[in-house]
Protein backbone atom coordinates (compact mmCIF):
# COMPACT_ATOMS: atom_id res chain seq x y z
CA UNK A 1 0.00 0.00 0.00
CA UNK A 2 2.62 2.54 0.63
CA UNK A 3 4.81 2.14 -2.06
CA UNK A 4 1.75 2.57 -4.29
CA UNK A 5 0.15 5.32 -2.70
CA UNK A 6 3.82 7.11 -2.51
CA UNK A 7 4.52 6.39 -6.27
CA UNK A 8 1.19 8.55 -7.25
CA UNK A 9 2.53 11.22 -4.75
CA UNK A 10 5.68 11.44 -6.25
CA UNK A 11 4.11 11.56 -9.97
CA UNK A 12 1.84 14.18 -8.81
CA UNK A 13 4.80 16.27 -7.24
CA UNK A 14 6.67 15.37 -10.96
CA UNK A 15 3.37 16.67 -12.98
CA UNK A 16 3.77 20.01 -11.08
CA UNK A 17 7.41 20.55 -11.90
CA UNK A 18 6.26 19.96 -14.97
CA UNK A 19 3.39 22.33 -15.27
CA UNK A 20 6.33 24.86 -13.30
CA UNK A 21 8.34 24.26 -16.72
CA UNK A 22 5.99 24.48 -18.96
CA UNK A 23 5.16 28.45 -17.44
CA UNK A 24 8.51 29.30 -17.58
CA UNK A 25 9.14 28.24 -20.81
CA UNK A 26 6.00 29.95 -22.22
CA UNK A 27 7.48 33.41 -20.40
CA UNK A 28 10.62 33.26 -21.77
CA UNK A 29 10.03 31.47 -25.25
CA UNK A 30 6.61 31.59 -26.08
CA UNK A 31 4.33 29.22 -27.70
CA UNK A 32 7.17 28.66 -30.92
CA UNK A 33 9.41 27.26 -28.34
CA UNK A 34 9.20 23.18 -29.38
CA UNK A 35 10.32 22.19 -25.57
CA UNK A 36 7.13 23.62 -24.39
CA UNK A 37 4.91 20.82 -26.30
CA UNK A 38 7.19 18.02 -24.92
CA UNK A 39 6.87 19.48 -21.75
CA UNK A 40 3.27 19.29 -22.30
CA UNK A 41 2.80 16.09 -23.42
CA UNK A 42 4.62 14.77 -20.62
CA UNK A 43 3.10 16.48 -18.09
CA UNK A 44 -0.51 15.26 -19.09
CA UNK A 45 0.83 12.16 -19.41
CA UNK A 46 2.44 11.94 -15.87
CA UNK A 47 -0.97 13.85 -14.54
CA UNK A 48 -2.77 10.37 -15.94
CA UNK A 49 -0.34 8.10 -14.59
CA UNK A 50 -0.84 9.47 -11.58
CA UNK A 51 -4.62 9.33 -11.78
CA UNK A 52 -4.50 5.88 -12.64
CA UNK A 53 -2.29 4.71 -9.82
CA UNK A 54 -4.19 6.67 -7.15
CA UNK A 55 -7.09 5.24 -8.50
CA UNK A 56 -5.61 1.59 -8.29
CA UNK A 57 -4.47 2.01 -4.71
CA UNK A 58 -7.91 3.00 -3.70
CA UNK A 59 -9.31 0.60 -5.78
CA UNK A 60 -6.79 -2.22 -3.72
CA UNK A 61 -6.78 -0.52 -0.19
CA UNK A 62 -9.26 0.94 1.97
CA UNK A 63 -9.92 4.80 0.62
CA UNK A 64 -9.30 5.69 4.40
CA UNK A 65 -5.62 4.79 4.84
CA UNK A 66 -4.82 5.39 0.70
CA UNK A 67 -5.96 9.33 1.02
CA UNK A 68 -3.83 10.29 3.78
CA UNK A 69 -0.75 8.95 3.02
CA UNK A 70 -1.07 10.07 -0.47
CA UNK A 71 -2.04 13.90 0.40
CA UNK A 72 1.06 13.54 2.96
CA UNK A 73 3.38 12.20 0.27
CA UNK A 74 2.43 14.97 -2.11
CA UNK A 75 2.85 17.50 0.11
CA UNK A 76 6.33 16.45 1.40
CA UNK A 77 7.13 16.27 -2.09
CA UNK A 78 6.38 19.24 -3.44
CA UNK A 79 7.93 20.87 -0.74
CA UNK A 80 10.83 19.41 -1.29
CA UNK A 81 10.89 19.48 -5.32
CA UNK A 82 9.99 23.49 -4.72
CA UNK A 83 13.41 23.33 -2.28
CA UNK A 84 15.69 21.80 -4.89
CA UNK A 85 14.31 22.28 -8.51
CA UNK A 86 12.97 26.07 -7.91
CA UNK A 87 15.35 27.26 -5.45
CA UNK A 88 12.93 28.16 -2.94
CA UNK A 89 15.33 26.79 0.10
CA UNK A 90 17.20 30.45 -0.10
CA UNK A 91 13.95 31.88 1.00
CA UNK A 92 13.47 30.30 4.21
CA UNK A 93 15.19 31.46 7.38
CA UNK A 94 16.85 29.12 9.45
CA UNK A 95 13.84 28.85 11.47
CA UNK A 96 11.14 28.70 9.01
CA UNK A 97 13.01 25.55 7.18
CA UNK A 98 13.42 23.75 10.76
CA UNK A 99 9.46 24.14 11.04
CA UNK A 100 9.70 22.97 7.78
CA UNK A 101 11.24 19.59 8.67
CA UNK A 102 9.12 19.20 11.85
CA UNK A 103 6.05 19.78 9.90
CA UNK A 104 7.19 16.92 7.74
CA UNK A 105 8.31 14.17 10.55
CA UNK A 106 5.17 14.70 12.03
CA UNK A 107 3.66 13.99 8.58
CA UNK A 108 5.62 10.81 8.26
CA UNK A 109 5.06 9.66 11.47
CA UNK A 110 1.44 9.95 10.71
CA UNK A 111 2.02 7.35 8.22
CA UNK A 112 3.65 4.99 9.75
CA UNK A 113 0.74 4.94 12.70
CA UNK A 114 -1.46 3.97 9.70
CA UNK A 115 0.70 1.58 8.03
CA UNK A 116 1.17 -0.36 11.95
CA UNK A 117 -2.57 -0.24 12.35
CA UNK A 118 -3.67 -3.95 12.98
CA UNK A 119 -6.00 -5.01 9.91
CA UNK A 120 -9.58 -6.34 11.20
CA UNK A 121 -10.01 -10.06 10.14
CA UNK A 122 -12.75 -10.31 8.42
CA UNK A 123 -15.69 -13.23 9.06
CA UNK A 124 -16.65 -15.46 6.17
CA UNK A 125 -20.69 -16.01 6.42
Amino acid sequence: MFLITVAAGLLGSLSMSLIKGVTDTFQNNGLGYFPIYIYIIIGVSVGICQLITVNKSMELYEQVDTIPIYQSSLILLNIAAGAIILQEARLYSFFEFLMIIIGGFVSIVGVWIIMKKPVPVKEYE
